[in-house]
């Protein structure tokens, strides 16, 4: 289930943020199980203004570390293909 609700305060502004989580729930609890925040704004606007100082400062959401994590992992990948065809450093 997705729901919006405010968040952690904008690191730009400390105008709390609009969170759009990812509620995983259970039918043995009435409780959510599991919350993952998908996306992550600021109604002042800060993440359209400043993008890069928002992106510097604001925590990593999921997606994000998965995205870097596969980016890390593809230039790892290319590096020791340069240095198996002895084409040059790394």
């Amino acid at each position: 289930m997705h729901t919006t609700r405010t968040g952690i305060a904008c690191a730009l502004c400390l105008t709390p943020t609009t969170d759009v989580v990812y509620q995983v729930l259970s039918a043995q609890s009435p409780f959510p199980q599991r919350e993952d925040v998908q996306e992550r704004w600021c109604p002042a606007g800060c993440d359209q203004l400043h993008p890069v100082e928002w992106k510097e400062t604001m925590p990593l959401l999921p997606g994000d570390v998965a995205f870097l994590g596969l980016a890390a992992a593809l230039t790892c990948y290319k590096k020791l293909s340069r240095l198996k065809s002895g084409s040059g450093r790394p």
